[in-house]
């Protein structure tokens, strides 16, 4: 037995339950809302300048796409920093379109309109996954939330909403329809796993690229990623209108090929440990891949260079160290300024499982795949400073459509 480059869609656990997506994607929301927010905020500002030199974007509903939305806890709260940025646009943002009216040749024409501001009402917010997504959950959360929810009965989205099922590596929208586009804590999952994934022995005793992977391993997933890569950003650059605004943010590896390996090693470690007791074949897990690749600042800009269609408007990492605990309330917005050295709790076994749950369990059965998270509840208990501890860093890009 061997592995294929086909495997079970990375979806993210379902449901409302303890072991859901939903209950354990705190360390995804909190790296939104810590280290993606702000920089997010600056970049819808730029936006709310160029639509102001547009006033026929008026006559037109704002049209903008979360993808891989899973079930809409974290992608509720991230659509809702876009309908309130203009109302938190600040003094900086003013300043900078003050400096450009200035020096532009177009400042005594008709073209600009001072006021680039949207009624939340003309806006279309889709909510885009796989068709393996938990579709219910975040159908059920977007309808709530567009109608008023809570004791006061307001909308959390004050908008029109729709679901696009589908995979973000291929077309989603028509020609030159978004707004908008987001893809928070997503696009490291790749559309395949890498084609040399199918020789017997490829990976053997691993599960993904960590560090330490043999050579011919990393490099597989790396050209893999570039191809995906390229694709994502040539098929948003058909589906962004001009000037319209594509928000990355997701895990990254530092230029020496750092990354915090919590994720991968416990996973590794709880599947060894129950190959050597002879609780699993070594076949399951020298046949399984982890779908996924963390890219560098490097890659993620030679893929924007060589598209050809993009505005750098931010590309940066932010690294993250720590396990102070974070806590965003739903009732509180994302994006708000940081002082100091971003720290989060990094990821414990609850939200490393909810994450691959559904790969492993399509791999090995869902009694397989129960024993290997019950082995690595146990190393995590036996050993939590091993896991709990390190640094990471998340990528942060903003381009705009030319």
């Amino acid at each position: 037995m061997h592995s294929s480059a086909v495997q079970p869609s990375p979806v993210m656990t379902g449901g409302a339950g303890p072991a859901s997506y939903d209950e354990n994607s705190s360390f995804q929301g909190n790296a939104f809302a810590l280290l993606g927010g702000p920089i997010l905020k600056r970049a819808l500002g730029h936006w709310l300048q160029l639509r102001r030199w547009s006033p026929q974007t008026k006559e037109r509903a704002v049209c903008i796409a979360d993808l891989r939305s899973a079930t809409g806890e974290n992608a509720v709260a991230q659509m809702e920093l876009v309908l309130h940025c203009q109302e938190t646009t600040g003094l900086e943002e003013e300043k900078e379109l003050q400096s450009v009216l200035q020096s532009s040749p177009r400042k005594r024409t008709d073209a600009f309109d001072s006021d680039g501001a949207f009624d939340p009402r003309t806006v279309m917010a889709f909510f885009s996954d796989l068709p393996d997504n938990d579709w219910g959950t975040l159908l059920r959360r977007i309808y709530i939330d567009s109608r008023g929810s809570g004791a006061a009965g307001i909308p959390r989205l004050p908008c029109h909403v729709a679901a696009v099922p589908g995979s973000f590596y291929e077309r989603l929208f028509p020609d030159a329809f978004l707004d908008l586009a987001m893809c928070n804590a997503a696009l490291h999952w790749l559309s395949r796993l890498p084609p040399e994934a199918e020789e017997p022995g490829w990976n053997p005793g691993r599960v993904w690229c960590t560090r330490g992977a043999p050579e011919h391993v990393e490099e597989a997933y790396r050209r893999q990623q570039a191809v995906d890569l390229r694709a994502f950003l040539n098929l948003r650059a058909a589906e962004l209108r001009p000037g319209g605004l594509l928000w990355l943010l997701l895990p990254a590896k530092d230029e020496s090929g750092g990354l915090s390996t919590t994720f991968g090693r416990i996973l590794e470690d709880a599947w060894r440990e129950l190959t050597q007791d002879g609780s699993l074949d070594t076949h399951w897990l020298d046949s399984f891949n982890i779908q996924a690749y963390f890219p560098t600042l490097s890659d993620v800009r030679q893929a924007v260079t060589e598209s050809g269609a993009y505005d750098i408007h931010a590309l940066e990492c932010v690294r993250m160290s720590g396990t102070m605990p974070l806590r965003t309330g739903r009732g509180t917005l994302a994006g708000d300024d940081v002082q100091g050295t971003p720290r989060l709790p990094l990821p414990s076994v609850a939200h490393v499982w909810a994450v691959i749950q559904p790969q492993i369990c399509g791999h090995t059965g869902t009694e397989r795949g129960s024993r290997l998270y019950e082995r690595m509840c146990e190393i995590w208990a036996r050993e939590p400073d091993k896991y709990n501890r390190g640094t990471g860093a998340v990528m942060c890009v903003a381009l705009f459509r030319k």
